[in-house]
C-alpha cells in the first residue's frame, strides 16, 4: 500500500485536503513530510503557517505536533535543516527508530540530535563513579536522559537549547543544576543529593571552588 502526503488549508477550513504526493516507501514519505513542515509550516521565530501536512498510509496517519502559536523545537530543527546538510536525514532516521508510525515527541526528537554539552558529561561520569553505577544515558519517552539517578532535561528557545536542568534524586529531596548563558546555578538541600551533586561539580569542573 502507498504512503501519501496530503496538505491541508487551515485558514479555508472548508478547503479540501490536497495529495501532494504518493510513496513507495515509509521513509521516503517520511522524509518528504519533515522537508515539508520545516519549510512550509513553521516560520523561523517558530510561530506556524496555516498550511499543515500529514502521511498517510497502511491504515496510519503520521503528524509532526505543532503548537498554534510557538514551536521553540519545530523551529530549531528548521534551523539546523538549513545549516547542516544531512539534518533531515537523520531527523528522519531519529524518528522511524523512536517512533515508526506512531505519535512523535517532539523534544525527545530533538534531545536525541542535540549533543550535550561537556560539562554536564563530566558531571555524569564522576556521579556515576560516586555512586558505584555505569555512568550510561538513556533518552526516555519524556523527553529526557536518564541516568544514574539522574535526569536531564533541556528548555528550547528560538535559537536552540536555552539551558539544560541536571535533576539528581535521593530520599532527602532532589539536587538540580541548572546551566543558562547567565552562568551556573545549583539548588540543593544540605547533604544527602546535593553533597553528592555538588562535590561531582567541583571534581568535574563545573564549579569553582
Amino acid at each position: 500500500m502507498p504512503f501519501e502526503l496530503w496538505s491541508r488549508d487551515l485558514f479555508d477550513r472548508e478547503s479540501a485536503p490536497f495529495r501532494e504526493a504518493t510513496f513507495a516507501r515509509f521513509a521516503d514519505g517520511l522524509t518528504a513530510l519533515w522537508r515539508k513542515v520545516l519549510d512550509e509550516v513553521i516560520q523561523d521565530d517558530g510561530r506556524p503557517t496555516f498550511t499543515d501536512f500529514s502521511l498517510e498510509g497502511e491504515g496510519r496517519v503520521v503528524w509532526i505536533p505543532r503548537d498554534p502559536f510557538e514551536n521553540p523545537v519545530l523551529a530549531e530543527l528548521r534551523r539546523r535543516a538549513r545549516v547542516e546538510a544531512d539534518f533531515v536525514e537523520r531527523l528522519v532516521t531519529e524518528h522511524q527508530s523512536r517512533f515508526g508510525h506512531g505519535p512523535v515527541a517532539l523534544d525527545t526528537l530533538a534531545l536525541a540530535l542535540t549533543p550535550l554539552p561537556s560539562t554536564l558529561h563530566r558531571a555524569v561520569v564522576v556521579i556515576g563513579r560516586q555512586r558505584g553505577l555505569a555512568p550510561r544515558l538513556t533518552l526516555g519517552t519524556t523527553g529526557g536522559w536518564q541516568g544514574p539517578g539522574l535526569t536531564i532535561t533541556a528548555t528550547w528557545s528560538r535559537a536552540g537549547v536555552a539551558g539544560w536542568r541536571l535533576e539528581l534524586s535521593a530520599l532527602d529531596g532532589p539536587a538540580v543544576l541548572t546551566l543558562e548563558e547567565g552562568g551556573v546555578r545549583l539548588e540543593a538541600p544540605p547533604g544527602g543529593a546535593g553533597e553528592v551533586l555538588r562535590d561531582a561539580l567541583l571534581e568535574a569542573g563545573v564549579l569553582a571552588s
